[in-house]
């Protein structure tokens, strides 16, 4: 395969600034994101575990306690 020489783009430093800053919003980005599933994460757990309380608590009764004849 015959490959060509580069082509030379002309920049200057606010094209190269300009770059950074696009690539640091997308960072922070990115790590908002991340952090806002740890939360997601942190209230999942929080809905298991109040599932899991709510599931014992309904073992604990009766038949006739849970239809609500007692």
């Amino acid at each position: 395969m015959i490959r060509r020489n580069p082509t030379m783009i002309a920049l200057c430093d606010t094209d190269v600034q300009d770059v950074k800053e696009m690539m640091a919003k997308k960072r922070a980005a990115t790590e908002a994101e991340t952090i806002s599933s740890l939360g997601a994460t942190n209230t999942t757990d929080a809905l298991l575990a109040q599932a899991a309380k709510e599931r014992a608590k309904k073992d604990a009764m009766t038949n006739e306690q849970r239809l609500g004849l007692r």
